[in-house]
């Protein structure tokens, strides 16, 4: 309420920031995106702002918005200043971890749209910049399984497994589905699970 009132009294990126951080730290989901706009007027280049309104209307199933906050991040990215905490390696790798998310959500509302080659195209860029995107590789997986690339489909699966994310249960599933399907039995998965786990470096 304080934060509102001062915002009112002088409307600035600064205290839009604060409010919008208040309501997503008490998972007030609505009001975060609303002042979360609010900071994105004022500082249209607020990496940080831009990708979590992007999560937030992807958790809220509005691809819309996800859409269009995964894009001005991207543009964003162009022109990010390095914070002097950070080393430039540490920089870049942050920025591509940031990429790959865009290029993630933009595959997925792809996805739930059913345009398939575009959500290939997008899901392929996040994993070139973020290869430990388990996500992006599980939906990869179902993609070229789809297609019919079945090796293809079998290792990124695989990824999604060695990766250990919140998609890597279903990934698992999945895999031993189509592992077996196509061989006849998993007694050759670990072989595959073995080059996962080196393409994605661990």
């Amino acid at each position: 309420d304080f934060g509102s009132k001062l915002y009112n009294d002088s409307p600035n990126a600064n205290t839009a920031y604060f409010v919008a951080k208040a309501y997503q730290s008490l998972n007030d989901q609505a009001n975060f995106r609303s002042w979360g706009q609010r900071v994105v007027r004022h500082d249209p280049n607020n990496l940080q702002i831009l990708v979590e309104l992007s999560n937030s209307y992807w958790g809220a199933h509005d691809f819309n918005n996800t859409v269009t906050y995964a894009k001005q991040a991207l543009q964003a990215t162009e022109k990010a200043k390095k914070p002097d905490s950070q080393t430039d390696a540490q920089w870049s790798a942050q920025l591509d971890q940031v990429r790959g998310f865009c290029y993630r959500a933009l595959g997925e509302a792809d996805y739930v749209n059913t345009n398939n080659t575009a959500a290939r195209g997008n899901f392929e860029k996040s994993v070139e910049f973020d290869v430990k995107n388990d996500f992006a590789h599980y939906r990869l997986g179902l993609i070229y399984w789809g297609a019919g690339r079945t090796n293809q489909a079998i290792l990124a699966l695989a990824k999604s497994v060695v990766l250990n994310g919140p998609s890597s249960k279903e990934a698992r599933d999945q895999l031993n589905q189509l592992y077996r399907s196509v061989h006849g039995s998993t007694s050759g998965l670990p072989t595959v699970i073995q080059r996962a786990r080196q393409d994605v470096g661990l």
